[in-house]
């Protein structure tokens, strides 16, 4: 999938293959909502978030862009939106953007559910996701709607929020090793982590308790303006 670029349209429901400039190429297919999507280097085709027309169901869809056809790869409830794709290929993980949403993953195989992250903000939504690399690697990264970035450890499930305050958030992508892009309501904010590890400093809070921190740092932020960093020892810089 070298040197191809694909987008999803969620107002006109279609998937498109764009230039490098960005001008379209040409349709790939439609998809009713289209929204999240990602690349499966090993076989070229396309994950697609989006409505099924026929099951009356939000759903993941497998797109072969050379062949323009799609087949249906999970019926999901709530509203599927960000989606990541583990290297190997084996893991798809996509982030359930309603209130109090989840992160799932699904074996690429045999479509069946392998990870659930749990509830991680309830008055929240999870939008972009996107796996750590690097010294990243071994834990998922979630922009949540009301300006909160929370990291997931794989193995244990645990999330902590790195900060919280910020505006809308939305997309979410590793840049470098260490440093995450993340997008807001008028900005790309650049997140580098301290040399040799992740952006957790300490032993992951879970999110039950976060929630009351999430809150007040919100409340500092309307005064400030800026996002709160939880005391973890990071920088945050303005694109």
């Amino acid at each position: 999938m070298k040197d191809n670029y694909y987008l999803a349209e969620q107002t006109t429901g279609q998937v498109v293959q764009i230039n490098a400039d960005g001008s379209l190429k040409q349709n790939i297919v439609s998809i009713p909502l289209a929204t999240g999507i990602i690349g499966n280097s090993g076989n070229g085709h396309l994950y697609v978030t989006g409505f099924d027309s026929t099951a009356n169901q939000n759903a993941i869809f497998d797109v072969n862009p050379v062949t323009k056809s799609l087949t249906l790869f999970k019926n999901i409830s709530g509203l599927p939106d960000g989606i990541a794709l583990s290297r190997d290929g084996k893991t798809l993980y996509v982030a359930n953007n309603t209130l109090g949403g989840e992160v799932y993953g699904f074996d690429t195989d045999t479509h069946i559910q392998t990870f659930q992250s749990g509830t991680l903000l309830l008055n929240d939504r999870p939008d972009g996701i996107a796996l750590g690399d690097g010294t990243l690697a071994g834990n998922i990264f979630v922009n949540t709607n009301l300006g909160n970035l929370i990291e997931i450890n794989l193995a244990t499930k645990l999330p902590t929020t790195i900060f919280s305050g910020g505006s809308r958030g939305d997309f979410v992508n590793v840049d470098n090793n260490g440093s995450l892009l993340i997008t807001q309501s008028d900005s790309v904010l650049r997140l580098t982590a301290p040399p040799g590890g992740s952006f957790i400093a300490s032993t992951p809070i879970p999110a039950a308790i976060w929630l009351f921190g999430s809150a007040l740092a919100g409340w500092i932020v309307v005064i400030r303006r800026k996002p709160v960093q939880h005391g973890l020892d990071f920088s945050v810089q303005t694109i």
